[in-house]
């Protein structure tokens, strides 16, 4: 079962089946920073709010730790954080866009 799978399963019984966390939580934790942003488009696409915030940071944080310069994974994370996570949150957000921007401006001035 994919990682879309899981994360479907999970939505599909969000207060019945904790083994559908758990087996969420397993494939997550062994995913690619690909497969993460595969998962972050599918849950943007179908679940949007409906998807626990606590799954999405986790997704942003695993996805970090594996491209921590990737500018556009940044740049997302800051922004999916600023929109879908409560304001205590928001000077994180910020700091990866900085983050994202100042990697870009370093690139382009090579």
């Amino acid at each position: 079962m994919s990682l879309i799978d899981k994360s479907d399963k999970l939505m599909s019984y969000p207060h019945l089946d904790t083994d559908a966390f758990q087996e969420l939580i397993e494939e997550l934790c062994l995913a690619s920073e690909q497969d993460i942003s595969y998962l972050l488009d599918h849950i943007e696409k179908h679940y949007e709010f409906e998807f626990p915030l606590w799954a999405r940071l986790l997704c942003y944080r695993l996805a970090l730790l594996q491209a921590p310069d990737n500018p556009d994974l940044l740049e997302r994370a800051g922004q999916g954080i600023l929109l879908y996570a409560d304001p205590f949150y928001d000077d994180i957000a910020k700091g990866y866009i900085r983050k994202a921007k100042e990697i870009r401006d370093r690139q382009y001035s090579l």
